[in-house]
């Protein structure tokens, strides 16, 4: 049976216990191995399939191979390698192909052997499928084989010629990500296939052959590809270059969700290495987030020589069993609050009083840690942003795109983020990468760019900073960039009087293709349009300018405007799969959102909310549902929404005369806002019952 994963073919085999001799391939194909009871992503077969990969071999004594050389794909846990019942690697937890070496150890080898790969995880929540083949036992040691070629790249700014620091992605012919002879070392941070730099220059050896060599900096650069063929004993130099195609003037590009292996205990990158992607992926303000530790990168950063290229924040991910917030800027020396608390109440003073950290970052609200979802409906009621525990909104920011935890749908964090706005919550959204690792979830792929000054990039004004991303002055990009302005028209044009304006504008690099633009007010869509089809708009290559006339609101309205666009497959930036997927399906994207621009209705100089049109409304009315709908029709539905859950609050029912004919209401905006409500309202009911 053969299926496409990307764009490679690939053919499922049954078992194979077919003995083959050292240096023989078993197959040019890869075999699926299936480690749960049903398939894990789409484009798999359904059906069973073997949880172990086996493979019988021969040694003849002549011809004792020290190499394996295998293709993998798709890995996304702990899977073991053994030989002869003796564990002697790992496979490289990576979702993208690639081709992997692994020493033989002599003393594990007999006349007739055999090799297993089998799961590792102890108690997986889930199954893994992943594609194992092209297996060789070679007798070249794998130092040899790696370096039978020297390779050094040199990656430059197009514009300053000068070198600059980068991401280097190696492919063979195949299309896997090829392992290359080099370690990390004090200028570069390696994994198979994959290469920081910080100086712009990488020397590394590779097996003879043909190799597609890609180089990049984050999104907000072009990629430069150059095709290499290289024979045993070559040296090569090439020269690749890049230039900043985004233009990101004014803005920091601040990741607030940064690991290492080195004080989180997992993912693969040391602090060391992590220096090195920072400045590989332009990544300016990067927040230290290990798990309930403070870290402070800036003696690592000068130890690497990368102190230049971003200024460094001590944060930490604090991480309780019933959520996890990112929080900074904090000191070394102040304590780290106490995880094993259980509330939010307990947990927000914590932190005021053990740290007094400024921005305090809802992480994974759509997520199950330790058998808690913060935003799960057992646990929060979203369409009026409001806790089923009683418990507060005690954070001021929350994650609306982790690039490295994404979610099956990609605007479910963007809604919970509005209707908080509508709740009166002055919450800014936040993209993030939460990377562990070198080259599997790159850090900076998600991020935030906070508006204010980018003149030194290596000396931020970290207050600055902080101040901005409080005020919501913010953009989230997870490859596109997104900005909204809205624009009244002039006086005395008496034709337009009751118009506003949207000016909408969305850049992106060549390599990336915003698809789509969406507009809400007050959370709701109100423009959904493909970009290629709006006839108005100006457009190039990598910047779409779009300007939308709508009515003029009578009350203050919050506007967001999102772009989106098609995932990267290609693994120099693949945009990855859904963390803890509600289906099978395989879809990723690239995503802009330009953060909350409110229009003053009345010109109070504030934001007013819904809830709080809603709760006058309700006072005014005394309480009387029926009183509260003649006002509604002026409104919307989120006020609409609030009005209902405070006749509920009041001690109103969803059975009630008042709220079934308002259910029926000829006014879309009272009908759309208690049907939106009730369904909530009855999803959270279902889940506590669960409970």
């Amino acid at each position: 049976m053969s299926f496409e994963i990307g764009r490679l073919p690939f053919l499922l085999l049954g078992l194979l216990c077919i003995p083959v001799h050292a240096e023989e391939s078993a197959s040019s194909k890869l075999q699926l191995i299936r480690s749960g009871e049903t398939r894990e992503w789409d484009f798999f077969p359904e059906g069973e399939y073997d949880s172990v990969y086996t493979m019988d071999f021969e040694v003849d004594d002549d011809a004792i191979p020290v190499t394996l050389q295998l293709s993998q794909q798709q890995v996304k846990q702990r899977w073991n390698v053994e030989i002869n019942g003796k564990n002697i690697a790992t496979l490289s937890r990576n979702e993208n192909g690639m081709v992997v070496y692994f020493d033989l150890p002599a003393e594990v080898l007999k006349e007739r052997n055999r090799l297993e790969i089998k799961n590792g995880e102890r108690n997986p929540r889930t199954g893994d499928d992943i594609l194992i083949g092209r297996v060789k036992f070679l007798k070249q040691s794998k130092a040899d084989l790696l370096n039978e070629a020297k390779v050094t790249i040199t990656v430059t700014d197009q514009v300053s010629r000068g070198k600059l620091p980068a991401r280097i992605t190696i492919l063979n012919e195949r299309g896997e990500l090829q392992t290359v002879g080099a370690e990390s070392n004090s200028t570069m941070a390696v994994r198979p296939g994959s290469l920081y730099s910080s100086t712009g220059e990488a020397t590394f050896g590779l097996p003879a052959g043909n190799y597609k060599i890609y180089a990049g900096r984050g999104f907000e650069y072009s990629l430069d590809t150059h095709d290499l063929r290289v024979r045993n004993g070559d040296d090569v130099k090439v020269s690749l270059e890049i230039e900043r195609q985004v233009d990101t003037s004014g803005y920091v590009a601040c990741d607030t969700h940064v690991h290492t292996l080195t004080h989180s205990g997992h993912g693969d990158s040391t602090i060391e290495e992590r220096m090195i992607t920072l400045a590989g992926e332009g990544v300016e303000l990067p927040i230290a987030t290990d798990h309930n530790v403070h870290i402070d990168h800036a003696p690592f950063a000068a130890e690497m020589n990368v102190s230049q290229y971003f200024t460094p924040v001590v944060g930490n991910e604090y991480t309780t069993s019933v959520g996890h917030f990112n929080i900074f800027p904090v000191s070394v020396d102040q304590k780290v609050p106490d995880r094993q608390l259980k509330t939010w109440p307990e947990i927000f003073n914590e932190v005021e009083n053990k740290t007094q950290a400024q921005v305090v970052i809802l992480n994974h609200a759509r997520d199950l840690h330790s058998r808690f979802t913060p935003f799960g409906p057992e646990n929060y009621l979203s369409i009026v942003g409001e806790s089923l525990k009683g418990w507060p909104i005690g954070f001021n920011a929350m994650e609306v795109i982790n690039s490295g935890a994404t979610q099956t749908e990609p605007l479910e964090l963007f809604h919970d983020w509005m209707n908080l706005l509508n709740a009166g919550h002055e919450i800014t959204p936040v993209g993030s990468s939460d990377s562990h690792d070198v080259a599997r979830h790159f850090v900076g792929q998600g991020r935030t760019y906070i508006q204010c000054a980018d003149e030194n990039v290596g000396s931020i004004n970290i207050e600055e900073a902080v101040n901005a991303f409080l005020r919501g002055d913010v953009v989230v990009s997870y490859g596109l960039f997104t900005t909204l302005h809205i624009e009244d028209f002039e006086s005395g044009d008496n034709e337009n009087k009751d118009k506003i304006v949207l000016a909408v504008q969305v850049r992106s690099p060549d390599w990336i293709h915003p698809a789509e633009i969406k507009i809400f007010a007050n959370g709701r869509e109100v423009i959904s349009k493909e970009i290629s089809e709006i006839e108005s708009a100006e457009m190039s290559e990598i910047e779409a300018n779009m300007r939308f006339v709508l009515p003029k609101p009578t009350h203050d309205v919050c506007y967001v405007a999102i772009a989106t666009g098609p995932g990267i497959e290609e693994p120099y930036w693949r945009t990855a799969l859904p963390y803890q997927p509600k289906t099978v399906q395989s879809r990723t994207w690239t995503l802009g959102c330009s953060g909350a621009k409110w229009f003053d209705a009345n010109k109070d100089g504030e934001a007013t909310c819904a809830r709080i049109y809603a709760e006058e409304m309700m006072k005014e009315s005394g309480g009387d549902l029926n009183v509260a709908m003649k006002k509604l029709p002026r409104y919307d539905a989120a006020v609409a929404s609030h009005v209902a859950h405070l006749y509920l609050k009041q001690g109103g029912s969803v059975e009630s005369a008042e709220f079934q004919t308002a259910l029926k209401s000829k006014s879309p905006v009272i009908q759309i806002g208690f049907q939106e409500y009730l369904r909530a309202w009855r999803e959270s009911e279902i889940a506590r019952v669960k409970q």
